[in-house]
């Protein structure tokens, strides 16, 4: 049963089990024009044996590429071992040039597809792809891929290509860079991703949908393209969107779902509009999880309840700071007090416990002293904060990537009060970020600050397993999402997770090889 093209993509370790969109996004286009995909999902997971019995089933002498997500995988033993971070950030991945093994497997498992198939592509996409430059690969693709990597088969298929749409740049005498360019032939309202049996789906599981894409707003601290969107554009219609929904629940009984949007509600009228369009004239009810913006439902309170009735289950808001000067500088300006008097009016009056609500904090931005922070902080460890849990990282960027959107910071870190110590790694060896320092603070101190709030949010119980990407824990869990959001994370048992997770994994290894 060997594919046209085969893709490779991670899971994240927090979780029992999680599909990556982007992948079955570019595996639907792919099969739309005539090619055959296999996606193997978790790869990471597998033994260099086991990786070789994948490459005999699926890769033949038709194999055009195989092609490897970058969003998260790294070497995860390199990251353990590195004292030079504190215990909660020695979790961070590193990106080495050998991916995404150590270096002696990277090379036997690149090799062994090379050895069943000499002319077979190995292509680097995904969120990473921007800064890697792996010797084992042939060609790098960077940005959203949907239509340029069909016109990349077409050119190793010998077939008919739109030069307009692939942008090819030679590294060296072997490799290739593939720039993302808009294509107005290529629709996404209208797009879907067609799951297939080969995906292996498992009834009731929590999947990824776009509903739109790309960002209105310019967060300086943000790398996400904004696609030159306005309130209106790259919104799905409802029509097809409606279809993608049914289909998957006729198909696998699918009613839970993460939206990928990085700001679902980014108007009222697109909130309303899906909610009377899809929503509301679906014959079941779906449930799911999503990146919101507080301060658009404070300028619109009319949006908290079209949310709920819509299917919010759980939701992450970027509030990043509660210190009104850092906020402002980063483009989020709602005074902290107006944030807190809105989320308590969520928990109090408009949704109770129905919907959960998490929230990402940011240590190190302008303005910002370790007084200021932990002065803040002291209302997220209340207990009678309304956030079920939250997550504090440190400020990063590295100068020395290239980067197709390139943050403001990044762009220009001295406007900001920050000076360079270490611009990174300039042969991109690893990935680091650029170390900096401000008046108020270094990147060492921000990192042990994110440390010990994030251990005192998991001993004190604050952080539970009920925010955005714990939402998949119900997959093979027996937890529901109202189970877990009356628990806390220490009430949840990391063996048990350990153990469903291996069950979840060998049941996709048997089913996978059953094909």
């Amino acid at each position: 049963m060997t594919s046209d093209i085969v893709i490779f993509t991670e899971f994240t370790s927090t979780t029992v089990f999680q599909r990556l969109l982007g992948a079955y996004r570019i595996a639907t286009e792919l099969r739309k024009n005539g090619y055959t995909v296999q996606v193997v999902d978790y790869f990471t997971e597998w033994n260099l044996d086991e990786l070789k019995l994948i490459v005999d089933k699926f890769v033949g002498p038709n194999t055009l590429f195989v092609g490897f997500s970058s969003t998260l995988y790294a070497i995860r033993d390199e990251a353990l071992s590195d004292s030079s971070r504190p215990n909660h950030y020695r979790r961070e991945l590193r990106y080495t040039e050998d991916f995404p093994f150590k270096p002696e497997v990277s090379h036997a498992f690149i090799s062994h597809i090379k050895e069943v198939n000499p002319n077979t592509k190995i292509v680097l996409g995904g969120q990473r792809s921007q800064y890697k430059n792996s010797k084992l690969v042939d060609c790098f693709i960077h940005g959203y891929a949907d239509h340029t990597t069909v016109e990349y088969a077409h050119f190793l298929a010998g077939k008919p290509y739109d030069a307009s749409v692939l942008k090819m740049v030679p590294i060296n005498d072997k490799q290739i860079e593939v720039d993302w360019i808009k294509d107005p032939e290529w629709n996404f309202q209208t797009s879907q991703v067609l799951w297939q049996p080969n995906d292996l789906i498992y009834e009731n599981e929590v999947l990824p949908i776009e509903i739109s894409r790309g960002c209105i707003f310019r967060c300086d601290f943000c790398s996400f393209p904004m696609n030159g969107k306005t309130k209106l554009d790259y919104i799905k219609d409802p029509g097809p969107l409606r279809e993608e929904f049914i289909r998957n629940y006729e198909q696998w009984g699918i009613t839970n779902y993460i939206f990928a949007d990085d700001t679902y509600n980014d108007s009222i009228y697109k909130v309303e509009k899906l909610y009377n369009e899809v929503f509301s004239k679906l014959p079941f009810k779906i449930q799911f999880s999503a990146y919101l913006r507080h301060d658009l439902i404070y300028q619109n309170r009319d949006m908290a309840p079209l949310l709920k009735e819509s299917g919010l289950k759980t939701c992450v808001f970027g509030l990043e700071s509660m210190n009104h000067d850092s906020a402002k500088a980063i483009g989020k300006g709602l005074h902290p007090e107006k944030g807190k008097e809105l989320l308590h009016w969520l928990r109090d009056d408009e949704w109770g416990k129905d919907i959960t609500m998490s929230s990402g904090f940011i240590v190190g931005l302008p303005h910002e002293t370790e007084e200021t922070f932990r002065e803040w902080m002291k209302w997220v460890e209340d207990p009678n904060c309304p956030l079920d849990g939250y997550t504090v990282e440190p400020l990063g960027f590295n100068i020395n990537e290239k980067k197709i959107w390139p943050s403001k910071f990044e762009a220009d870190p001295e406007s900001y009060g920050y000076t360079i110590v270490n611009k990174g790694v300039a042969n991109n060896s690893f990935f680091k970020w650029s170390l900096w320092t401000n008046k108020h603070m270094s990147l060492p101190k921000a990192w042990a600050l994110a440390d010990e709030y994030i251990m005192r949010g998991y001993r004190s119980g604050r952080i539970r397993p009920a925010g955005f990407f714990q939402f998949m824990w119900m997959n093979g869990t027996g937890l529901t999402a109202d189970d877990l959001a009356g628990m806390s994370v220490k009430n949840v048992s990391a063996t048990f997770l350990k153990d469903k997770k291996a069950e979840w994994f060998d049941q996709y290894k048997t089913r996978l090889f059953n094909l």
